[in-house]
């Protein structure tokens, strides 16, 4: 799928955007480093058990937070060590400082907000992990599921899901286009964790796109 104008054009305004001074930032933590961005919508307690499941499962795992909007987000709750920094603007200079300095090796968006010209360099980097909430008020999930292999074309999907019923067709629609699995809430980590295994050991290695949905109203339903 060719990236579209609209997009195109967007992201040649970004990288024309003036630079500002970048925020002072701390250390990258050693190992492999799992950046969980926060996005609008998002629950920040259930990504950090999230968060915290994980770093039983793979000992060693470092993580980094960031969050939609100017602040640095509160990483209470998550593993210890855990970094922190606010989401750079999209502009082009920006985000590279960002990614030059963390060098994230996965990447785990939530929420409804999927920042173009981040998502963008970061594809470029190929960073291999997106996780997108495909409940949101203007996209149905096969409309974001679209709209993320629009930034990756071929890469494998894998949808999560609070739902029985599937109002909108997406996950038939989404399989008839190459979807890779659908997790039903709840579910354990270390079944995400498998399928994610799957994906990103293929033989043609392209990164992963995760896509949640979240029950009506917030729910309850946790993903481990």
């Amino acid at each position: 799928m060719a990236r579209s104008l609209a997009l195109a054009l967007y992201l040649l305004v970004a990288g024309r955007r003036g630079s500002e001074p970048e925020p002072l930032r701390g250390e990258r933590p050693a190992g492999t480093l799992l950046w969980m961005h926060i996005g609008a919508g998002s629950g920040r307690k259930r990504l950090a058990q999230l968060a915290r499941r994980l770093a039983e499962l793979r000992p060693g795992l470092s993580f980094l937070v960031t969050a939609e909007g100017p602040e640095t987000p509160d990483a209470g709750g998550f593993p210890a060590a855990t970094a922190a920094d606010r989401q750079p603007p999209e502009r082009t200079p920006a985000i590279t400082a960002f990614l030059d300095h963390w060098r994230p090796d996965l990447a785990l968006f939530a929420g409804a907000s999927l920042p173009p010209a981040l998502l963008a360099e970061a594809h470029g980097r190929a960073i291999p992990l997106v996780l997108a909430d495909i409940r949101i008020p203007d996209m149905t999930g096969y409309e974001c599921f679209c709209r993320v292999l629009e930034y990756r074309p071929n890469v494998p999907v894998i949808f999560m899901t609070g739902f029985g019923y599937d109002p909108g067709h997406s996950i038939v629609k989404a399989r008839q286009n190459g979807l890779q699995a659908v997790l039903f809430k709840p579910f354990r980590a270390h079944q995400l964790l498998d399928e994610l295994e799957k994906a990103l050991t293929r033989p043609t290695q392209t990164p992963v796109a995760t896509a949640a949905e979240s029950p009506p109203g917030g729910g309850t339903a946790s993903a481990v």
